[in-house]
C-alpha cells in the first residue's frame, strides 16, 4: 500500500529435529522473555494535524517544526519482541459521517521506504484504520466498518492491505471526544510463527479512562508479505477535500520482550 495515496488492493524461526537445535531455540526464547522491562524507543511527543481545502497533503506540527506529509518512524526489531504505539487523540470535525477520510496507523512497520522504486513510499505494517472505511471493498476476511468513524484493524504490505472491518469494528468515534489507543504487534508462537496484533480503544469520562474495545487478529506466516523484523512506526491519512483539525497527544512508541503482551504496563 501507498503511503498518501488511495488504497491499492526476515526473519523466520526455523525448527530441526536435532536436540540441540531445540534447545538452542528455548534458550533464545528465554533470554526474550528474561527482558521483561520495556525500552521507549520515541516519545512523548504532541501533534496538531491541520487539513485545509485545496491541500494535497495534511500540516502536521510538533514541537520541533512544521512539515506537510505524515509521522514516520523507522526502526528495525527482533521478531520475537512486541511492538505497542500508544498515543490519545481528538478532533473538533473530523469524525462527520460526510468526511470519507481515514488514518492509517501501523507498527512493526515502514512507512518510508519505497520497495518498489516508482517515487513514493510504501505502507508495510500491522495496525489499525482510524476513520471513514465504508466503502473498502469486500473480500474476506477483508471488509468495510458498517460506521462512518470507527477503528479496526489493518494489514498493509508494499502492494496491498486487509482492512480486518466486519470481524475488529469499534463502536462509533465521535468528535471533541478524547480517545486513547493502543495498537500491538506481538509474536505469539514462535514455532508456529504466530502473531497476535491488536487494539486497545479507550474514552476519556470524567477523569478517567474507560476502556470500550479490545480487538486483535492473528498473522500466519505468509499472511502478510512485510517482514517481522520491521521495527518504525507510521501514521498517515488521506486526504478526501475536507477540511479538519486532529489533535495527538503522548505519542509513544514502546518495545519488549517475547511473551510480554504489552510493553506500557
Amino acid at each position: 500500500m501507498k503511503i498518501g495515496s488511495s488504497y491499492k488492493h526476515s526473519w523466520r524461526a526455523r525448527t530441526s529435529s536435532t536436540t540441540f537445535s531445540l534447545l538452542l531455540g528455548m534458550s533464545l526464547l528465554a533470554s526474550f522473555a528474561g527482558d521483561a522491562m520495556a525500552a521507549i524507543e520515541f516519545g512523548p511527543a504532541d501533534y496538531v494535524v491541520t487539513q485545509q481545502l485545496g491541500d494535497p497533503k495534511p500540516t502536521i506540527t510538533a514541537s520541533w517544526g512544521s512539515w506537510t506529509g505524515y509521522i514516520a518512524y523507522t526502526d528495525s526489531m527482533s521478531a520475537l519482541e512486541t511492538h505497542e504505539l500508544v498515543f490519545e487523540f481528538e478532533s473538533p470535525d473530523y469524525f462527520t459521517s460526510s468526511n470519507s477520510e481515514h488514518w492509517a496507523v501501523a507498527v512493526r512497520a515502514d512507512g518510508v521506504t519505497d520497495t518498489d522504486n516508482d517515487g513514493a513510499p510504501n505502507a508495510r505494517g500491522r495496525g489499525v484504520v482510524i476513520g471513514n472505511v465504508t466503502g473498502y471493498p469486500s473480500n474476506p476476511p477483508c471488509g468495510p466498518t458498517q460506521n462512518s468513524s470507527a477503528v479496526a484493524m489493518e494489514a498493509f504490505w508494499s502492494s496491498g492491505n486487509c482492512v480486518y472491518g466486519p470481524s475488529t469494528e469499534s463502536q462509533g468515534l465521535s468528535n471533541n471526544t478524547r480517545y486513547k489507543i493502543h495498537v500491538i504487534s506481538r509474536m505469539e508462537n514462535w514455532f508456529t510463527e504466530k502473531i497476535e496484533n491488536e487494539y486497545q480503544l479507550w474514552k476519556k469520562v470524567g477523569g478517567s479512562w474507560q476502556l470500550l474495545d479490545v480487538e486483535l487478529y492473528e498473522e500466519f506466516s505468509g499472511d502478510n508479505p512485510s517482514p517481522t523484523t520491521l521495527g518504525g512506526f507510521f501514521l498517515s491519512t488521506l486526504n478526501a477535500g475536507k477540511a479538519w483539525t486532529f489533535y495527538i497527544y503522548n505519542l509513544t512508541s514502546y518495545k519488549c520482550g517475547y511473551g510480554q503482551d504489552q510493553c506500557s504496563n
